[in-house]
């Protein structure tokens, strides 16, 4: 072997020894910005280099250096071979445009640089930074040196993405945990409800069979006026089982939970109107079903949609003024039932519409509210749709009423 051979080989194998070592640091640590701080300074050593600098960020700034000036993390990086590698996403030299040293002098380099080489660091299409070499020598890196540049910037780049992955896959077990978590939580918050829903239904139902019994007179004899306050006090006690109602209806609604029918619309919409009919007669306020054929039907789970319907109409009369209208319509769209709920009441503000269907929401949350309610009504409805593969929304102009829309699936 020739003295030339010889020396061409240990350049070969010391190179192949720094690729190593830094392949082994990579492996090692999962400190992205620890191996780069060791890569850094120990290629400043081996290609004997006044200075080092990594780069990153849009625009590039400053992140690491080894040797020149002092300058502070975060510094912008002018306009120079830097921003050439990374465009051209390539290793480029300064003798590569046939100049001797920076074309532009950076503020943590001296005037005694000679060379410099900036290579880029990428992943995909992904651009992670610039490694920027600076020589106080002319042509201070050969092409073996280039080539082994260019794959300690690849191992850097991998420190990185590897740092990344061990991030997301650590965030992603939390977030994991945190969703089995939100199920429990969700499944005791459910059980919860039933329980103060059993609770506080037992004493009510004694309480209004009592009030009955004296109402009707099975109890002594009730004179006109206190028969009007125990009126009241049924009318009350009803007000608090539906709130009841309600509030168990909050409970988590999924396709799985329902129980499947075959629903005529017009009996679905007939029965919800006989259950809010003597709350309109008694504000003056007109029903009105338009004509719906006995062809027209829907698969769903009908309790749900019988409370989703009554919802909509308890909030219609709620808001209706006296002597006002509610109108109901039904059609089929394609593969879907349309049904309209129109009021003649207070209407909503447009930039308060999305917000309806959301629990425990009012328009008027003040506690000098004309309307009474917590806000539950429409919510219920929201997650019956939602559970039956449909869709609700709302459509009002302030002073002169609202729409309110549900599209639901035929089949």
């Amino acid at each position: 072997m020739t003295l030339e051979a010889a020396s061409a080989f240990h350049l070969d194998m010391s190179h192949l020894a720094l690729v190593n070592e830094v392949s082994a640091m990579v492996l090692a640590e999962t400190s992205s910005e620890r191996v780069f701080a060791r890569v850094v300074e120990r290629i400043s050593e081996f290609f004997d280099l006044a200075a080092v600098a990594v780069y990153s960020g849009d625009p590039l700034t400053l992140q690491l250096q080894c040797g020149g000036i002092p300058a502070p993390v975060g510094s912008p990086v002018p306009d120079g071979l830097a921003h050439l590698a990374l465009h051209r996403g390539e290793l480029v030299t300064s003798a590569d445009f046939g100049g001797n040293g920076s074309a532009l002098q950076l503020p943590w380099t001296t005037g005694a640089m000679r060379s410099e080489a900036a290579v880029p660091l990428l992943f995909h299409d992904q651009r992670v930074g610039v490694l920027h070499l600076f020589s106080d020598r002319e042509a201070a890196l050969d092409q073996a040196s280039i080539n082994t540049l260019s794959t300690l910037a690849r191992l850097l780049v991998v420190s990185t993405v590897q740092e990344r992955w061990v991030k997301e896959e650590a965030l992603s077990q939390k977030h994991h945990r945190a969703y089995e978590r939100l199920h429990e939580f969700a499944a005791f918050k459910d059980q919860i409800l039933q329980n103060i829903s059993h609770e506080l239904r037992t004493p009510l139902t004694l309480a209004k069979g009592y009030v009955e019994l004296v109402n009707t007179g099975q109890m002594g004899d009730v004179v006109p006026e206190q028969e009007q306050t125990l009126q009241i006090v049924l009318g009350k006690i009803d007000e608090i089982v539906a709130i009841i109602d309600r509030t168990v209806s909050l409970s988590a609604l999924n396709s799985l939970s329902l129980e499947y029918s075959c629903i005529p619309v017009a009996d679905l919409l007939n029965e919800a109107l006989l259950l809010i009919e003597s709350r309109a007669a008694a504000s003056s306020i007109q029903l009105d079903l338009r004509p719906i054929g006995p062809e027209l039907c829907l698969q769903g789970d009908r309790e749900q949609l019988g409370r989703a319907c009554f919802n909509i109409l308890d909030n219609s009369v709620k808001f209706s003024p006296s002597g006002g209208r509610v109108t109901v319509e039904a059609k089929a769209e394609a593969a879907y039932v349309h049904m309209v709920f129109r009021d003649e009441g207070i209407g909503i503000p447009q930039q308060q519409l999305a917000q309806i269907f959301d629990t425990f929401y009012q328009v008027d949350g003040s506690s000098t509210r004309r309307f009474g309610g917590l806000g539950l009504g429409l919510a219920v409805v929201s997650r019956v749709v939602r559970a039956h593969k449909g869709k609700v929304w709302a459509e009002s102009e302030v002073d002169r009423g609202s729409a309110i829309h549900m599209l639901l699936p035929r089949e």
